[in-house]
């Protein structure tokens, strides 16, 4: 999911305006180190395309996501985004150069996790400074 956050100063609101879904094709390439048994397995994140969000709502709005444990609520999948019922981390943050994907400035999956973390946070803090109690 691609997002923008924003800040809107006549409402004094921090915002999320989703712009596009990409669906992700997870594969895995085996590579065979010896025997049969003994295989090595790589997992590559294949990007497949994008959806504009808002042309694609029409759709998402009429279709039903369904929940296996809780029967007695239905929702759409346009509920589903609109709610924010997902779980996502952060992979890339906006510059001028258009250069800022974490994965080009962490070396480990754990470091990149931790990054996400950390925007996610100056995020949260950045919404919370803008009140003042």
């Amino acid at each position: 999911v691609k997002e923008d956050w924003f800040f809107d100063k006549q409402r004094s609101v921090m915002e999320v305006r989703i712009i596009g879904i990409c669906p992700i094709l997870h594969r895995t390439d085996y590579r065979k180190t010896g025997s049969d048994e003994e295989q090595e397995g790589t997992l590559s994140r294949i990007p497949t395309f994008w959806i504009y969000f808002p042309e694609a709502r029409s759709v998402l709005a009429n279709t039903d996501a369904y929940n296996n444990f809780n029967d007695a609520q239905r929702i759409t999948y346009d509920d589903l985004f609109w709610k924010r019922n997902f779980d996502s981390y952060i992979i890339r943050i906006s510059n001028v150069w258009d250069n800022r994907a974490i994965d080009e400035y962490t070396f480990t999956g754990l470091q990149t996790l931790l990054e996400s973390e950390k925007i996610k946070t100056e995020l949260f803090n950045f919404e919370h400074d803008l009140w003042e109690y």
